[in-house]
């Protein structure tokens, strides 16, 4: 679904509850994949950045959610990295880096909007609320977005970014029980310019890529929140990531250089 690989988990149903919870989970995530996919050029997003009216009240609500986060990560997440994202793989094809004029008219282009990533949080925050009434326990996840409702506990483990293989021990294992989890960082998704390999996160505030020894897991009342302060926790330093993360965050790990991760007391057995 969405381009990226789907998992669900419904507990204390039936078999038939458990059809019937699915069903309406993949129903919804159609609905808004028609209005939010950045890859179906009929998709009311793609109109939208054709020129037509953004009418709907999803389309709006993701668009809104750019502008609410990128004032509270001053300035870490942005909506108009398209055309910077799409110089940056055309840099991975010839070798040869953007030049900066190429990449700020690029962010200065109108439409050039990517909502990729809380377009995809917000399909699962309401894929997961629809399914509620069909199955009281369950969690959804979507490309590394994951969302859990009732009152089961789902014990997940958070990837070590300097040894992520499916077979390496976590760097860290969380129950998690209605809320929201996000993990970004570059360790999975990379590319290289030349000899230099990069994440595939995007600091607006360079419009550069960001090393790739920085990784967040952010838990969160909801997807969109989890995401965007993921993402923020990779792009900016300390002394703006931990405040942040204090004042928005449930819990929250953050792994920056070969140092000490740093995370919420509490968060679970970190190993580095």
């Amino acid at each position: 679904m969405l381009g990226t690989s789907l998992d669900v988990q419904l507990g204390s149903v039936t078999a038939r509850e458990a059809r019937d919870g699915e069903e309406r989970i993949l129903a919804e995530i159609d609905r808004l994949e028609k209005i939010l996919s950045p890859r179906d050029p009929a998709s009311e997003f793609r109109r939208a950045c054709a020129g037509g009216a953004a009418a709907s009240p999803e389309l709006a609500a993701v668009l809104a959610a750019y502008d609410l986060w990128s004032d509270r990560t001053f300035g870490a997440l942005h909506l108009n990295l398209a055309g910077v994202t799409a110089l940056w793989r055309e840099a991975a094809r010839t070798g040869r880096e953007p030049a900066a004029a190429d990449l700020a008219a690029a962010f200065a282009a109108p439409w050039a909007r990517a909502i990729d990533a809380l377009g995809k949080a917000y399909i699962v925050d309401l894929a997961g609320a629809g399914s509620r009434d069909a199955a009281p326990a369950g969690r959804l996840h979507l490309g590394g977005d994951l969302r859990a409702w009732g009152e089961r506990s789902w014990r997940i483990a958070v990837a070590n970014p300097f040894d992520p293989a499916d077979n390496a021990p976590a760097l860290a294992e969380i129950p998690l029980r209605n809320a929201a989890i996000a993990t970004s960082g570059g360790y999975a998704r990379n590319f290289t310019v030349g000899a230099r390999r990069y994440s595939h996160l995007i600091d607006p505030r360079t419009l550069r890529p960001l090393a790739l020894d920085r990784a967040a897991t952010v838990v969160a009342a909801d997807c969109v929140s989890a995401n965007a302060l993921s993402t923020a926790l990779c792009v900016l330093d300390a002394r703006e990531a931990t405040p942040l993360a204090r004042t928005y965050a449930l819990d929250h790990l953050r792994v920056a250089g070969a140092g000490e991760p740093a995370a919420t007391r509490g968060f679970g057995a970190v190993a580095p």
